[in-house]
């Protein structure tokens, strides 16, 4: 079958955990609540019909096989998941229909990073990611891609316990909390660019919930750097097939929701969740591989419980899940020319030319 669409997604399940299992030191399910979490998430799942998703908060593997087994579209052959070295945290997950060839997990900042945030007394040196991001690569008609799962730190802001979480204190550790996102932007970008630099020709695609919104420096990070309008065409291209872009925007339509809010708190949509893609699948590349046919946001199960408390148990997600359907014109791009292959990305921005 000369099948031409796919459709990519992902999924923030909301502490998707055993049942009568502790999670973040004192909640846990009761095997009822477990059961409609399931129940609810496999449901939601089969909504999406990705071929591949990317899921976050995912505390136990068995829980999430027991979603695929309730699901009419998937099996527990479908979920690639590598358990990070902490127990206590989440992990992201990988469900694909499509083979995987590789999967590792990503705990560590590359050495090129070197982060800190300020403490009490000084400074503390941030080394890992607050998630481990995961990392496949995936057969996609004959041609391997790329796909990161990544979950970033929360916008929770990192106060010590034993100081007031108001105003003073507050601001600090809501700036920390902000730093902490942007070094891990930083150290994926930096993975990112290896990857594009190593491979042009191999498409890549970050799926996650980036905890901070479209247009926000840690997101402009992750995309790259955007050439000026003014700039020579030579100077633009030699950005743009290093530059990621959000499906949201590199889309032909939107359907499916009358925004792209993905989470709703204290009166406030936020769009924290999205599908990345690198620029072999950008519509106005003229050696595109494919392109974003549309872009699919599924909320209409959100609720802001600070404006409207729950009554009793809500087994579904936090966060809405964003859907890319990619139409796929060829398994392969035309090989760069002799010219092309000496451009490199410009190692400073040039100054504005006509």
């Amino acid at each position: 079958m000369n099948r031409r669409r796919y459709r990519i997604g992902t999924f923030n399940l909301k502490n998707l955990q055993d049942p009568e299992t502790i999670f973040y030191q004192r909640k846990k399910y009761t095997l009822e609540q477990y059961k409609k979490k399931i129940a609810w998430s496999a449901a939601q799942m089969d909504r999406l019909r990705a071929d591949i998703i990317g899921c976050q908060e995912v505390f136990s593997k068995k829980a999430l096989e027991d979603v695929l087994k309730k699901t009419d579209g998937y099996s527990v052959g479908d979920l690639y998941m590598a358990p990070s070295s902490d127990l206590q945290k989440p992990d992201c997950a990988l469900v694909s229909k499509l083979p995987v060839q590789h999967i590792e997990m990503i705990e560590d900042f590359p050495a090129s990073i070197n982060a800190v945030i300020p403490t009490r007394t000084g400074v503390r040196q941030i080394t890992k990611f607050s998630r481990p991001i995961l990392k496949a690569t995936i057969d996609l008609k004959g041609r391997n891609i790329v796909v990161y799962v990544v979950h970033f730190k929360s916008q929770r802001p990192m106060v010590p316990s034993t100081e007031d979480e108001m105003f003073k204190d507050h601001a600090i550790g809501a700036m920390k909390s902000s730093m902490v996102r942007l070094y891990e932007a930083t150290a994926l970008r930096h993975l990112i660019q290896d990857d594009l630099v190593k491979k042009p020709y191999q498409p890549l695609l970050v799926l996650g919930d980036f905890n901070d919104d479209h247009q926000t420096p840690s997101r402009d990070i992750i995309l790259g750097p955007e050439p000026w309008a003014l700039w020579k065409e030579s100077y633009q291209r030699a950005y743009y097939d290093y530059r990621l872009y959000s499906s949201q925007a590199a889309h032909l339509r939107t359907v499916g929701a009358q925004s792209e809010t993905t989470y709703s708190f204290n009166t406030k949509d936020y769009s924290l969740d999205d599908v990345l893609v690198s620029n072999h699948f950008h519509f106005s590349n003229p050696h595109r591989i494919g392109y974003v046919e549309k872009t699919m946001v599924f909320n209409d199960h959100l609720v802001d419980e600070t404006v409207e408390p729950i009554a009793g148990y809500d087994p579904s997600s936090d966060h809405g899940q964003v859907v890319a359907q990619i139409y796929l014109e060829r398994s392969n791009a035309r090989p760069l020319t002799n010219r092309d292959k000496r451009k490199r990305p410009p190692t400073r921005l040039p100054k504005p030319s006509l």
